[in-house]
């Protein structure tokens, strides 16, 4: 009897067991929501580790227009954990800001080939020998070809004509126009120029003069600025009362 007893009460258990299983597998899953973060509990969470929702209508301004990654809020998340102060990474974000504004800066500027093939580029002015350099030059020159007890050329490129030569050694008659005088004392000097016609073409000179040595050269024109055909002149310088200088020149003569 007590065996028929324990039969009937294990049967009884394994029947309301099947029927509670089979009522557990027909209801359906009991949803898990993602866990809601109010904004300051999802700036300083890790989003791209747990999904996370965030309050939008809490948000000043409404919900946000722009989507951000969950990378930005991962770099922020670990740069927050770091115990750094405020001025080191305002440094070190400037120097970093600095680094990429540098980058672009160089890459608008010139490359150092660049640089190199512009200072290659001389100027043709670089290459022309200016006033001094050609004064050396003739002093080299002069200096290469002097000699034991002979005086060198006082300017470097002075050149004499067989004209004046034979002027000075009174081989040939100096028909240049002008003329030279001496005054030993102060003098009233006039200075004219005759035609072959005996007249009057040019007042050079009417000035009262220091005693010394004069030169006077005529520019070859007339009393009225016009220049005279070349020919034959006579100049000459009336010094004082009695005393005068004369001289035979020739325009266009080549002396």
């Amino acid at each position: 009897m007590p065996n028929r007893f324990v039969v009937c009460c294990t049967v009884i258990l394994l029947v309301s067991a099947c029927s509670v299983l089979s009522q557990t597998s027909d209801d359906p899953p009991i949803p898990q929501h993602p866990k809601v973060l109010k904004p300051e509990d999802a700036v300083k969470a890790d989003t791209s580790l747990k999904p996370v929702k965030i309050i939008e209508d809490s948000l000043p301004g409404g919900s946000p227009s722009n989507a951000y990654h969950p990378l930005q809020d991962t770099n922020y998340f670990r740069a927050m954990r770091l115990r750094i102060p405020n001025g080191v990474r305002f440094t070190l974000d400037a120097k970093r800001t600095l680094t990429n504004i540098e980058m672009v800066r160089r890459a608008q500027q010139e490359t150092p080939w660049q640089i190199a093939m512009r200072n290659m580029q001389v100027p043709e002015q670089a290459y022309t020998p200016d006033p001094r350099e050609n004064v050396q030059h003739q002093l080299a020159i002069q200096n290469s070809m002097a000699a034991p007890l002979f005086k060198p050329a006082q300017i470097a490129g002075m050149s004499v004509t067989l004209g004046q030569i034979a002027s000075v050694l009174g081989l040939a008659e100096d028909v240049t126009p002008r003329v030279q005088f001496t005054l030993p004392e102060v003098t009233t000097v006039t200075v004219v120029v005759y035609s072959t016609n005996a007249m009057v073409v040019r007042t050079i000179l009417t000035k009262s003069l220091q005693p010394g040595r004069y030169e006077i050269t005529w520019d070859g024109f007339n009393d009225k600025g016009k220049l005279l055909p070349d020919g034959d002149y006579v100049i000459e310088a009336r010094l004082g009362e009695g005393s005068s200088v004369r001289k035979r020149c020739v325009l266009g003569a080549t002396n």
